[in-house]
């Protein structure tokens, strides 16, 4: 085997660790631009209906999800989830009972954890008013508010060139949910009580992950293996 082709070989084996640890760097606020281009995306029919009251379009409550976004952040370690409003969100979303939340099954068992919104198997969900400050729940045999010092929301701003009005986005810490290496998660809206209200999906099965902290090691390790064998080349070339 020719001196070249141990370095090809450990060059691709990073190559390919570093797909999947490197993501684009997600900033909380109410911004689309950090999700031009996301790991997972979804697009849910439901939002696509108009419904109809007395036989005309109804379009003053029709604000359910239409897409959502998966982007893991290497850089902050988070997991970061984001959606996308059929209607724009109305200025004075949260004066009533409007709340969104995302539904977390870590460990792809509908079996285990615990139900919110219809759904099984959750270990954890994110709540959000559009008022206060949003909560980690998790679920212990019962659901327990947790604290998580990266938690973070916001909505779409206005004057955003993208979808300002229709953007909810999350980020979350992937040691608040124990850094699962794939989990499903879902998205869910409720429009102040007047249908319709919507998940994203219905069986929360979205695709999320979070690399484990021994690939980001792995990692280092190899990249500094790599620069003592070629120096050890090097002196022996001399």
């Amino acid at each position: 085997m020719s001196a070249r082709n141990p370095v090809l070989i450990l060059l691709g084996m990073l190559l390919a660790l570093a797909t999947c640890a490197a993501a684009d760097v997600i900033t909380i606020d109410g911004s689309s631009a950090d999700w031009a281009n996301p790991d997972t995306i979804n697009n849910d029919p439901v939002g696509d209906v108009v419904y109809y009251v007395g036989g005309n379009p109804n379009y003053n409550y029709n604000y359910d999800i239409e897409y959502n976004y998966f982007e893991w952040d290497a850089d902050n370690k988070n997991v970061c989830f984001a959606f996308l409003t059929n209607q724009d969100l109305p200025a004075n979303a949260g004066s009533g009972d409007e709340i969104t939340e995302i539904l977390l099954n870590t460990d792809k068992n509908n079996t285990t954890g615990g139900t919110k919104r219809g759904v099984p198997g959750l270990e954890y969900y994110l709540h959000w008013d559009f008022i206060n400050a949003p909560e980690l729940w998790k679920y212990t045999g019962s659901w327990t508010q947790v604290a998580s010092p990266k938690l973070a929301v916001a909505r779409g701003v206005s004057g955003d060139p993208g979808d300002n009005l229709k953007l909810v986005e999350w980020a979350l810490g992937a040691d608040d949910i124990g850094w699962p290496a794939e989990f499903w998660w879902g998205a869910y809206l409720d429009n102040a009580g007047q249908w319709s209200d919507d998940y994203c999906p219905d069986d929360a099965k979205q695709h999320g992950f979070t690399p484990e902290p021994g690939t980001m090691g792995l990692m280092s390790l190899g990249l500094l293996g790599l620069i003592a064998w070629r120096r050890r080349v090097a002196k022996a070339s001399k």
